[in-house]
């Protein structure tokens, strides 16, 4: 099964994705465990506090890359991310002179790497190699957290009452192995 929203329930089993890139109203969040000490971790991430050195915006100084792996992003030798990109940000390519299938595209950094590359292990990007790339860089901020108790596995809510709680957009960064967490939208 992969990420779904059906009848404003989102039903979620991967984690390092973008459930929504939209503002949403949470009404409530169920983590269904497959263990004791089950988590799931919820992020947004932060449109005003973009990285100053990524500023999404490279008119002549394109950044060249290559795509591998349908998930590895490295730039050529020399290009740096700002060192306080961290796991669980959100790279966004905005535009490519290569495979349009590529952009634009937001996805979460699951491994920040060496200041070269970045892997966002459900981008599923087309493999090129040497394109020039636009993108940008955003810091997620936490959003909530769920966890199962670390002796019963017993299923764990979080009820944000009747207004809901609102959220720019919400990754779902962690969860743990074969659980399952639904988050019911207003």
């Amino acid at each position: 099964m992969a990420n779904a929203l059906y009848d404003r329930v989102y039903t979620l089993d991967t984690a390092g994705s973008i459930v929504t890139d939209r503002p949403v109203c949470v009404k409530k969040v169920v983590l269904e465990p497959n263990a004791a000490s089950d988590v799931a971790v919820f992020n947004f991430y932060d449109l005003s506090g973009k990285y100053a050195e990524l500023s999404g915006t490279y008119t002549s100084d394109a950044i060249l890359a290559t795509i591998t792996s349908g998930t590895t992003f490295t730039m050529a030798s020399g290009t740096v991310l700002p060192n306080t990109c961290r796991d669980g940000d959100v790279f966004k390519i905005t535009y490519s002179n290569g495979s349009s299938a590529n952009w634009p595209s937001t996805n979460v950094i699951t491994t920040a790497g060496n200041n070269t590359v970045i892997v966002c292990a459900n981008a599923g990007w087309t493999n090129e190699a040497g394109v020039a790339y636009n993108f940008s860089t955003y810091p997620y901020r936490p959003a909530f957290k769920l966890m199962v108790p670390t002796t019963d596995k017993v299923e764990v809510q979080l009820d944000f009452g009747c207004c809901g709680q609102w959220f720019p957009n919400l990754i779902i960064e962690t969860l743990s192995s074969s659980a399952i967490a639904r988050v019911y939208i207003k």
